[in-house]
């Protein structure tokens, strides 16, 4: 069952209060439509996360929240496969949240395999 149109989507583009899910599923620019994300993104999610993940004076996390950050990094991770997966109707319903996520954590163990470059490598 799809989100229902009046619902808040998020900020609005062009320094616009909000916009509801019916006015952001209407875009038909690209571009728009991932700022869009992005903004609701930074507004709901990334913007409530940098309180619990930065570090204070002493080099300490302020808030030492690992299972927080854990979930809403899986969080994002499954997000970001929704978007990439977009509506294709090669999956079952109940399996997007799946399928979704596993794209994500597939391309990021590849990521963490790869060999790192003499100036990234821990120190």
């Amino acid at each position: 069952m799809p989100i229902p149109g009046d619902i808040i989507f998020g900020p609005g583009l062009n320094n616009s209060p909000k916009i509801n899910f019916r006015e952001a599923r209407a875009l038909t620019n690209e571009n728009d439509k991932l700022e869009l994300l992005k903004l609701r993104l930074d507004t709901l999610m990334i913007n409530q996360i940098d309180g619990i993940s930065h570090k204070d004076e002493m080099n300490n996390l302020k808030i030492w929240s690992p299972i927080p950050l854990t979930y809403l990094t899986c969080l994002a991770c499954e997000t970001l496969g929704r978007v990439i997966i977009g509506n294709e109707n090669k999956i079952k319903k109940d399996d997007v949240s799946r399928h979704a996520s596993i794209l994500i954590f597939d391309e990021l163990i590849r990521l963490f395999q790869e060999t790192l470059k003499r100036n990234l490598k821990y120190k």
